[in-house]
């Protein structure tokens, strides 16, 4: 009996081998190899951690490597792209474009970022402007202002754009956290593209189960306490928010897990985005650069686009408070 138990055990062990062989080599034809930096640039270090406790991590001035799926330089000033200097002649324009890996370019290229896209269209137009992305994966609006505070009001621009991603008034900077976890991924184990492909599913639960977390509302009130502004007397923006809760009521079923929509029904959420864009506000009037905000639409939510012109008026309203200039992207 124990010698048949053993027997139909090592069939079973046996064909899970073969099957796990099979994926290694069918995952190996197929180019998979998403963690094949971690093998080749073991010493890639583009981020750390921040002495700024509001900003938790940042870009490493004069770093290089593979990161967010991409292959990253950050300039001697610290952000995305070629280096730059302070001082600039009188005949070249400067914009600055503060953001989160919509603007970073995740994925992208440098020169495929839209950033790099607008200074190469310039120069097509014969106009000697510099946009300096200044964009950081992660990041949301208040900390966005003391990016701007701290790197780019020495840079003088004309022009400050804030590439507002829907997702920027809730916690998604769980960057560091994931990075240093990737970093472990570089051990022997893990050349198995099987090993990979485990790791990569693991990471991306771990960063969405993390986003739903830390933007509990309870949670969230509790963490950023003293950067949030109390709504209760703002009459306008709640009168927002409730016609938002009344667009979300009227569509059938709830928004995905994923979604950051019902973050602009929550008093925490747009109490601290109302601080972000207020802080902004502040940085930018004492650096005398005019602001304007461009709202980047999400793609995947085109049942609740109702509830979402609702986000992006009290997204407007609150930017059009400090003197902002606005643009929706949107209907486009």
């Amino acid at each position: 009996m124990t010698r048949r138990l053993l027997g139909k055990l090592g069939i079973s062990l046996g064909s899970v081998l073969v099957a796990l062989l099979a994926w290694e080599a069918w995952l190996r034809v197929d180019g998979f190899q998403p963690l094949a930096f971690l093998h080749e640039n073991p010493t890639w270090d583009v981020l750390g951690p921040s002495e700024d406790v509001l900003l938790g991590y940042e870009l490493r001035p004069g770093s290089s490597g593979t990161a967010f799926d991409c292959e990253v330089r950050i300039n001697a000033l610290g952000f995305r792209g070629a280096e730059r200097s302070l001082e600039r002649s009188a005949d070249v324009r400067r914009i600055v474009v503060l953001g989160d890996s919509l603007t970073f370019g995740n994925n992208l290229a440098e020169n495929d970022t839209y950033c790099a896209q607008h200074e190469q269209i310039f120069a097509g137009q014969g106009r000697a402007v510099e946009v300096c992305n200044l964009g950081v994966a992660g990041y949301d609006t208040l900390q966005e202002a003391r990016v701007f505070e701290r790197r780019g009001a020495s840079l003088a621009p004309d022009l400050v754009v804030l590439g507002f991603c829907v997702n920027d008034a809730g916690t998604v900077s769980l960057e560091l956290e994931h990075l240093e976890r990737v970093r472990a991924y570089g051990g022997a184990i893990f050349r198995l593209r099987v090993a990979q492909w485990c790791a990569l599913r693991y990471e991306r639960w771990k960063l969405a189960r993390g986003a739903k977390d830390v933007n509990d509302e309870d949670v969230f009130r509790r963490t950023h306490a003293e950067w949030i502004d109390a709504l209760e007397d703002d009459a306008e923006v709640r009168e927002r928010m409730e016609r938002l809760r009344s667009a979300l009521a009227e569509r059938e079923g709830a928004p995905p897990a994923w979604s950051p929509l019902p973050w602009y029904a929550s008093d925490a959420h747009v109490g601290r985005l109302r601080r972000g864009l207020r802080e902004l506000g502040r940085v930018t009037r004492a650096a005398h650069a005019p602001v304007l905000l461009a709202i980047f639409p999400p793609l995947k939510e085109r049942p609740y686009l109702a509830a979402w012109d609702e986000a992006y008026a009290l997204v407007g309203l609150l930017a059009l408070r400090e003197g902002f200039d606005v643009l929706s992207l949107a209907e486009a």
